[in-house]
């Protein structure tokens, strides 16, 4: 499996279904910024405080497909779910279903930002319950460990793209601090808060390996 961050603010996004499931995802999708679209037959308690969200009360239909980016199908029927699901693709839609299905070939994971940090978890249907508490610890532990080193190797980046021109350089430079402890990170900062040359930068990223 290969994990990919989308981001879905400002585009428009679709749910088939009208439950529990469908809820959470509403939730997930506004808190992005897409602008959603949900259709059901009828709608669990929570949906009327939703906003901003378009509810359509009806059947579903694959014109309402068009021009979606992405699509969610949460319905209480699988096959209808996988109808919708082929259907979507075909129109060029990122799908989604809410139930495992064999055929789907993307999966939503539950996320969770701290400091910097998004952490991601995907337990393979053995515990979907469990999924965004863990991402919440796990992005904790990832902040309380790498938080303070992410701050200055931001700024480092920016400082770094001011005072030296050659791109290549530039990288292989990143990638040195990326693995040099804060201490080292903390010295290189104020070496490049100063007036040291680039040449000099360059030469105390080597040496700092």
């Amino acid at each position: 499996m290969i994990c990919i961050g989308v981001c879905l603010r400002g585009q428009r996004a679709l749910i088939v279904g009208g439950g529990t499931a469908a809820l959470r995802k509403a939730k997930e999708l506004l808190a992005e910024g897409a602008h959603l679209t949900v259709c059901a037959r009828s709608f669990c308690a929570g949906f009327d405080k939703l906003s901003p969200i378009v509810l359509l009360k009806r059947p579903y239909h694959p014109a309402l497909l068009c021009h979606q980016v992405f699509v969610y199908a949460a319905t209480n029927n699988p096959a209808v779910n996988r109808t919708i699901l082929t259907q979507a693709r075909a129109h060029g839609c990122l799908a989604l279903s809410a139930a495992p299905d064999t055929s789907c070939i993307l999966h939503s994971m539950a996320s969770a930002y701290c400091q910097g940090i998004t952490a991601a978890v995907y337990t393979h249907g053995a515990a979907p319950a469990l999924s965004p508490d863990m991402a919440k610890q796990s992005a904790r532990a990832l902040a309380k460990a790498y938080a303070p080193r992410l701050v200055l190797l931001s700024r480092l980046r920016v400082l770094l793209r001011q005072k030296i021109s050659c791109p290549a350089c530039r990288r292989r430079a990143l990638r040195q601090l990326a693995h040099l402890p804060l201490t080292q990170l903390r010295r290189l900062h104020t070496l490049c808060l100063s007036k040291a040359s680039a040449a000099l930068l360059l030469d105390a990223c080597a040496r700092s390996q």
